[in-house]
């Protein structure tokens, strides 16, 4: 049912603001190092996704966000020329002259 649907989401989204980190142990540049191999790296990562899961959820939410913005505003801006083209081109029909 939608009422359940919402329920499950309002829980998630619950559940992923209680697991945020802070933002200041996120991009803490002090604990950058460059791995010793490939097998390092790769549990880096994987440790990383699991601490620090919930922020790049909210970071992938904002981006979508803010595509979906600029896309309507590209979109608007788009329709906004092409309104402007033809009203110049009426004011100009409008002060021709033919003789």
């Amino acid at each position: 049912t939608p009422s359940s649907h919402v329920q499950l989401a309002k829980d998630w989204l619950h559940q992923r603001r209680s697991k945020l980190k802070p933002w200041t142990d996120f991009f803490k540049t002090s604990h950058f190092s460059r791995p010793k191999n490939v097998a390092e790296a790769s549990s880096r990562v994987v440790k990383n996704l699991e601490v620090y899961q919930s922020n790049y959820v909210l970071i992938v939410i904002l981006f979508a966000f803010t595509a979906c913005k600029l896309q309507f505003f590209f979109l608007m801006l788009f329709l906004g020329q092409g309104r402007m083209y033809f009203i110049l081109s009426d004011i100009l029909k409008a002060f021709t002259f033919s003789l």
